[in-house]
């Protein structure tokens, strides 16, 4: 849908935007940004009013208290060919979103599109997806790390000829370190794509994972409430998909960044969804523009670089904006220099508030001495008094967090 277009839909049938103060907006950069917390709210004021009498089921269902599937693929139900979907919930509270059956084919037809231009080869038989199956996860599971559980796995990919393979990167990046643990390295002559989606690729993990499978990884950008935004082409160029989503970057003002090189909030504005459009949706997610000369994979799409660290990342009451993952990983890096015999199976740092964090990691010999030298930096780089709390995790909760994205760190104030 066209911008315009799109502009005049919502201000008919999104209860929303039918406020005054919206009549005469004509450009989208005029309408308020929005966020999941918003919409969570009062979900009725963000569902067309074009479902007639269907609406109210659709919204009884968004208004559900659910908790996150995990192992199951993000639906949780539907009202007459409407699927509502759930996000992984990052911080703990899923969020409901909702596309109609049209509007996930439109979306899908746009990807292959995108994915053919990769590579003229792929198709639904040699696609092989470890994450947004649409049915429990049972097989294949991606998540159990268990040798025997991974052995099959990859024998079955390379059976069936799998030339692409559809997954997380923490997923993945774990099945090659199981492999090499084992001296076990699989010759897959068919595959030549791993697509990682879901969080953030760092280069590092790209070069391992290339490395071991000799395979090309792309990047592919996207969430549940938008489906795809963006997605590497063979160049490692992240181009923009831009018939599914007006695409902004805006500073902590809310100022539009059209300008290269500068660092902004990611909006999305989804141009396919009329159920339940996202207008100027804030993703939580940090990018910049970057300059690319025409490209010699031919996409035209305007080129970004995602930054690693989200709004739930950034570590409060600190002078400067930092993202806990980069800051934590280095101070725990600096920590297991202190002891050579570390057990350390799983961290995960919690801020409560400006002056409160948790440590939740697995129980080990030296474990209180490990927390109170961390404790000693983290004071240190914070530059204030701080109170620190441990729970020592049990393996069956570290279990069951195994869907959960790969943050070291997480801020809850």
């Amino acid at each position: 849908m066209k911008i315009e277009k799109l502009i005049e839909y919502i201000k008919k049938n999104i209860p929303f935007y039918q406020k005054n103060e919206y009549k005469d907006y004509k450009s989208i950069e005029q309408f308020p940004l929005i966020t999941k917390y918003m919409i969570r709210e009062d979900y009725g004021s963000f569902v067309s009013n074009g479902l007639g009498e269907d609406k109210d089921k659709l919204v009884d269902l968004l208004e559900t208290k659910t908790l996150s599937t995990k192992g199951w693929y993000n639906e949780i139900g539907a009202v007459k060919g409407v699927f509502v979907e759930e996000t992984s919930g990052t911080t703990g509270v899923p969020f409901l979103c909702a596309k109609s059956e049209t509007e996930r084919t439109r979306l899908g037809i746009v990807l292959w599109k995108e994915r053919q231009n990769r590579d003229p080869l792929v198709n639904g038989e040699n696609y092989f997806q470890f994450s947004h199956i649409r049915r429990n996860m049972i097989n294949p599971n991606a998540y159990d790390y268990e040798l025997n559980h991974l052995i099959d796995l990859y024998s079955q990919i390379k059976a069936r000829k799998i030339r692409w393979i559809h997954g997380t990167p923490n997923a993945i990046i774990n099945h090659v370190k199981v492999f090499k643990e084992n001296g076990i390295r699989f010759f897959l002559p068919e595959l030549k794509y791993i697509e990682c989606t879901g969080t953030y690729l760092s280069s590092e993990t790209k070069h391992l994972i290339e490395e071991y499978f000799d395979v090309t990884v792309l990047d592919l950008y996207g969430s549940i409430e938008t489906w795809p935004i963006a997605l590497t082409c063979n160049e490692g160029k992240m181009h923009l998909i831009e018939k599914n989503v007006y695409f902004e970057l805006v500073d902590p003002e809310g100022n539009v960044i059209n300008e290269k090189g500068i660092i902004g909030r990611v909006v999305a504005t989804t141009l396919v969804n009329q159920v339940f459009p996202l207008i100027r949706y804030t993703m939580g997610d940090y990018a910049m523009y970057v300059d690319c000369a025409p490209c010699k994979c031919g996409c035209k799409g305007r080129v970004i670089q995602l930054v690693e660290g989200r709004d739930n990342n950034i570590i409060k009451g600190l002078p400067q904006t930092k993202f806990g993952n980069k800051e934590f990983a280095r101070m725990v890096a600096t920590v297991k220099l202190r002891f050579p015999e570390l057990d350390l199976r799983y961290i995960k740092i919690i801020q409560n508030s400006v002056t409160d964090f948790e440590v939740w990691i697995n129980d080990f010999g030296n474990v209180d001495e490990f927390v109170d030298s961390l404790k000693e930096i983290m004071q240190v780089e914070f530059e204030k008094i701080l109170f620190v709390s441990v729970k020592k995790m049990t393996a069956t909760q570290i279990d069951e967090r195994k869907y959960d994205k790969p943050n070291i760190f997480i801020c809850k104030c």
